[in-house]
Formats: C-alpha cells, sequence, structure tokens
C-alpha cells in the first residue's frame, strides 16, 4: 500500500481538520498547518506549494492511517525545518499500528541539539533515547531545511525489525548506504 501525503491544506487549518487523527495528546498544541512549504533541491514536484507543519514544545502526536502491513520494507522521507530544539534528544515522527496503544512507537527519529545550537539527527526501533551509535553528530543548524529518509523493514519474530535513517541522501536510482541503523 502507497500512502502520499502533499499537505495541500489551507494555511491555519490543523491537521486534524484533514483526515488525520490525534492519537497522543489530542488538544496539546494541535499541529498546525503554515502559510508555506519547505524546499529542498531535487526533491519532491510540488516543493514550494505545499504547505509545512508547524508545532513547538509538546505537541500533540497525529498520526495518517493506511493498511497495517505485517511484512516487507517500507520508507518515510520528509523535511524538516527546526528553529528551536531542546538539548534533550526528542522524537518528533514515528509509525503506530493503527490497532495498537497510543505508545507503541515505532521507527522514531529525533532531533538534539549541543550548548553551541548544532543539531544532531537520531533513530530508534521503539526506544524513548538515542545511542550514540544511530545519532549523527553535530553538524546540522537551526532554521536549514533537511531531508530525512527512514526505510524501516519488518523481519519475521519477536523485536527483529531493521530501522535505518538517512539525512540529506543523495537522491538516485540506488539506494545510498544507511547512514544510520537503530540498535535498541
Amino acid at each position: 500500500t502507497f500512502l502520499e501525503e502533499e499537505f495541500i491544506y489551507p494555511a491555519g487549518d490543523l491537521l486534524t481538520d484533514h483526515g488525520w487523527y490525534a492519537h497522543s495528546g489530542a488538544g496539546n498544541h494541535p499541529v498546525i498547518v503554515a502559510n508555506e512549504g519547505l524546499i529542498y533541491p531535487g526533491y519532491y514536484a510540488y516543493q514550494g506549494l505545499a504547505a509545512q507543519t508547524v508545532f513547538s514544545g509538546s505537541a500533540e502526536d497525529v498520526k495518517k492511517a493506511f493498511a497495517d502491513q505485517t511484512s516487507g520494507t517500507f520508507y518515510a522521507a520528509f523535511l524538516v525545518n527546526a528553529s528551536e530544539v531542546k538539548t534533550t534528544a526528542d522524537y518528533f515522527f514515528h509509525f503506530l499500528p493503527s490497532l495498537s496503544s497510543s505508545t507503541d512507537f515505532k521507527g522514531k527519529v529525533f532531533v538534539q541539539k549541543d550548548t553551541s545550537d548544532h543539531l544532531r539527527f537520531g533513530i530508534t526501533k521503539a526506544a524513548n533515547a538515542i545511542s550514540e551509535s544511530a545519532a549523527t553528530p553535530y553538524i546540522y543548524s537551526l532554521d536549514t531545511t533537511y531531508l530525512i529518509v527512514m526505510k524501516y523493514v519488518i523481519v519475521s519474530g519477536a523485536s527483529n525489525d531493521e530501522v535505518y535513517m538517512w539525512v540529506n541522501p543523495v537522491i538516485g536510482e540506488t539506494e545510498p548506504a544507511p547512514q544510520l541503523t537503530a540498535a535498541d
């Protein structure tokens, strides 16, 4: 099943006004559509036309449902531009099985800044904290747009899934070696 979200919504609307569902923290700092989209060279045919979402602090978790998957490989790609980030790692993206509890997060993507305001990104399979081996160095900047790609592979058996991530990967016909691999 393929799900594409283009975020072509009116500025000021909530994502929950457009088929998204608040599954955790509903009503607590809802995710709002901003007035313009993010741009990243060579990515997304409609760049600059689609909107973006804006949130700060502990925002509600929202999801867009698609058919549950029990096998295979799945990719999520999105643009992120952070103007403010905490010094403690905080997740801002994840998968969630549709019939699970609101805390069964999979493929969590984190961002964190150091005391010099340099950013790093990290990934986990399900853990609430990133390990040094599953995080980039602090080489990214506030107020800069980055392309994040996450690959989630469902592997038969308990806790065998694999999660990979790239920040600003080379966009081409072949998949580059993963920048990060979740080890939790």
